[in-house]
């Protein structure tokens, strides 16, 4: 009987045993695969790519980072944008816990031509506060269309009017409407997307923070701008 009791726990450390290298190794090989996927589009389009850069996560401190755990940036690819601004794009990571999977995140940055104050449009979610989750008040603009489709957060009502004007408003509820969600945080346009960078739709992504920065006002500039942070250190 005792015989009997100990064969199946045997079998079962023996696949157990097996299934974690083999986990490990699919683990590995996938993020070989993204490397060289994030290390050819660097090549295309004159970028340059580092497997990581840990300079990135001093700008990456607030919601909507998860800033719990062990976090990681991988994927770092720096180059300039087709209008001009330097980018990065780059997977953030963390472990929570004791979990095994992180929890990724592809983000991408543009540099703006100043720092200006917090600003987040995101999607309306129904229950979700994001003012809470975000940090700033939420922003009621001109149009009943964009204030039911999207969310406006920011600490400067006067940015959010003069950023979110009625030509980038019509423009973020058609053509421009996979911009969302994203955030301006100082001297940067930041997007982000749960899951890994998706390679095949990064131009489209990029395109897209560039015709939005084109419809900044240089007024906005004027009025809440400061010098913009030194691009040559790397993030």
């Amino acid at each position: 009987m005792e015989f009997a009791l100990v064969v199946p726990f045997v079998v079962l450390l023996f696949v157990v045993l097996i299934t974690i290298p083999s986990a490990a190794n699919d683990t590995r090989k996938e993020a070989r695969r993204r490397q060289t996927m994030a290390d050819l589009w660097a090549e295309a389009h004159g970028a340059t790519y580092q497997r990581t850069n840990p300079a990135i996560l001093t700008r990456l401190d607030r919601p909507p980072v998860d800033i719990r755990g062990r976090p990681l940036v991988t994927e770092f690819i720096q180059g300039t944008t087709p209008g001009g601004h330097n980018f990065w794009s780059f997977q953030h990571s963390v472990i929570v816990g004791e979990k095994s999977d992180a929890i990724k995140t592809a983000f991408a940055m543009v540099r703006l031509d100043a720092k200006l104050p917090r600003l987040y449009v995101t999607v309306q979610a129904p229950g979700i506060n994001a003012a809470g989750v975000l940090r700033g008040q939420d922003i009621e603009l001109e149009s009943e269309d964009f204030n039911q489709k999207f969310r406006v957060t920011s600490d400067n009502g006067a940015l959010a009017y003069g950023v979110l004007h009625p030509l980038v408003m019509q423009w973020l509820m058609g053509p421009g409407e996979g911009l969302v969600p994203f955030m301006i945080d100082q001297d940067d346009l930041i997007c982000w997307r749960p899951g890994a960078p998706d390679y095949s739709t990064l131009d489209k992504l990029l395109n897209d923070m560039d015709t939005f920065i084109s419809h900044i006002p240089q007024g906005v500039y004027e009025q809440f701008g400061l010098p913009p942070a030194d691009a040559s250190l790397g993030y």
